[in-house]
């Protein structure tokens, strides 16, 4: 697979039932950390979860590398097996999925997927030397709910680095995106992703490929009618809605550093 192909298969669809009966959808990635496997998303995402599941694609051989077309192999979850990051203010959760793995294969059912880790995301010295204030970036997930239902298949959206990747946004671990930012790219993980060539940071074009993690879709800039600006947790609930707010294609991303940060923390308390 090329490695655009392979970033289809590290996002996992998120259905579920919220306390109050509605029907949630979300996207989460897998990390691979801390000799586990992590399924990442946004605390507002699975919180109010008291029942839902997860898709993910099937291999044919004990191997995992051998791709089943359309296979689907269905994860169940609740919130509480999510484990937020230890900052109120930090809207991300991680769900060690290692186990699950382990009773999967015992049944002869191989999981196929595709995970990132610590080595994708950028050191600070790769942001200094590489990325600029003006970068294109791609998020997968599931935008409004839509995907390929026929393949399991997510979405692939684009955009660009709205601040400075190098500069915390507010002084928070975040930074914005000018792309269009649904209900359901909530967890969506964002990347800096250059096939081939791509711009060099002091000018002139560079040869190669690069892929960096850059972090995860939490909120959103949206326009009331009156005109006042806020910033809301893109929603996750599948419902019909008289539209009384205008999405300002700005979203707001938690630094990926942070995902590393709560696969120690859980790790450390032993999820």
């Amino acid at each position: 697979m090329t490695t655009g192909e392979q970033l289809l298969y590290c996002t996992v669809r998120l259905e579920g039932r919220t306390v109050n009966g509605m029907t949630s959808v979300g996207t989460g990635f897998l990390y691979y950390s801390q000799d586990r496997l992590w399924v990442v998303s946004n605390k507002h995402v699975v919180d109010q979860v008291v029942e839902g599941y997860l898709f993910m694609h099937q291999s044919a051989e004990a191997d995992e590398k051998t791709l089943v077309p359309a296979s689907v192999l269905r994860v169940d979850f609740r919130g509480s097996d999510f484990r937020g990051h230890d900052d109120p203010d930090v809207d991300l959760a991680v769900a060690n999925i290692s186990s699950i793995f382990s009773g999967f294969r015992e049944k002869n059912l191989y999981p196929y997927h595709r995970h990132v880790s610590p080595e994708f995301i950028p050191s600070e010295a790769t942001i200094e030397q590489s990325i600029g204030a003006l970068e294109e970036i791609i998020f997968v997930g599931y935008p409004n709910g839509i995907w390929d239902t026929a393949h399991n298949l997510p979405v692939f959206r684009k955009g660009i680095t709205a601040t400075p990747y190098a500069v915390d946004f507010l002084n928070r671990k975040q930074f914005l995106i000018d792309a269009s930012v649904f209900p359901g790219s909530s967890g969506s993980p964002v990347f800096l992703f250059n096939s081939g060539s791509y711009p060099g940071k002091s000018g002139g074009l560079q040869v190669g490929s690069r892929l960096f993690l850059l972090g995860l879709i939490s909120s959103v800039y949206t326009r009331k009618e009156n005109g006042e600006m806020i910033v809301q947790d893109v929603p996750t609930a599948v419902q019909s809605i008289l539209r009384v707010q205008q999405m300002l294609d700005l979203g707001i991303v938690i630094k990926a550093d942070r995902v590393e940060e709560a696969a120690i923390q859980a790790a450390m308390a032993g999820r």
